[in-house]
């Protein structure tokens, strides 16, 4: 952001008023702002590139998002939504399915464009499948096989476990936690790394 518009934004925030460029009159300004950056905001005020005024009065309530690699959790539900708002819209019943290979597949790729190349290689590949399952090849990642990828083989012997463990107690969280010795608190958070869903069980 150039000084010159920090400066106006700035205004903006402390003035809750602004004007449109032509305009005569100002108008007055109730909203809240929610700003996004892969820069580091601290560093660039200690270079003189982003005023500390303004800084302080973005930074009230700040979340780091990690990049998609480091959310193996996220990925197999992300790509699961992307295909089906894909088939919702072009009327496609049932959804192409993801198996095994493009599993593996997806959690291995380093994602280096994030939730947005994600999103684009879904909808390529629903494009191109003519088939009812979507394979590494239309997505245009390499495939990684289970015996080359150690976390995706520990992944899968866990959720392999813990669904079998949800299914013997009919989804009851405490005592399928119970049985596994861990707190109710660790199967939630390892359910929801592992994308599994109790109800769909």
């Amino acid at each position: 952001m150039p000084p010159d518009l920090q400066v106006q934004l700035l205004r903006v925030i402390q003035e809750r008023r602004f004007q449109r460029v032509g305009g005569e009159h100002s108008l007055s300004f109730d909203g809240r702002l929610v700003c996004a950056t892969h820069q580091d905001l601290r560093e660039l005020v200690s270079e003189g590139r982003f005023r500390e005024d303004l800084y302080y009065r973005l930074n009230v309530v700040q979340f780091d998002i990690p990049p998609l690699r480091k959310r193996p959790a996220d990925i197999l539900w992300l790509a699961q939504q992307f295909i089906t708002e894909n088939a919702a819209r072009v009327g496609r019943n049932p959804p192409p399915a993801i198996d095994e290979a493009t599993r593996n597949a997806l959690l291995a790729y380093p994602w280096p464009g994030n939730v947005r190349e994600l999103k684009n290689l879904i909808d390529r590949a629903c494009i191109f499948c003519d088939g009812d399952r979507l394979s590494p090849e239309l997505l245009g990642i390499p495939a990684a096989g289970p015996a080359n990828n150690l976390r995706y083989t520990r992944d899968e012997a866990e959720r392999e476990r813990i669904v079998q463990a949800l299914r013997l107690h009919e989804g009851q969280m405490t005592r399928t936690a119970a049985s596994l010795g861990i707190s109710r608190k660790t199967l939630w958070e390892k359910m929801k790394k592992l994308g599994i869903d109790k109800d769909g069980l």
